[in-house]
């Protein structure tokens, strides 16, 4: 996993992992903060309200 702050350079990064064929994804911190699940990696869609 590759966590950033920056939307544009999580963009730019995921580009070049996708081409070199690495499986590593890009989240943003915010999407690691406001995720409620036990395992936020997991993919699928996220809750429509994450927040209490």
């Amino acid at each position: 996993m590759l966590c950033g702050a920056d939307n544009s350079c999580l963009a730019h990064l995921g580009g070049i992992l996708h081409r070199a064929g690495d499986p590593m994804r890009t989240l943003h911190l915010a999407e690691i903060l406001a995720a409620t699940e036990e395992d936020p990696m997991e993919e699928g869609p996220m809750e429509e309200d994450p927040l209490p």
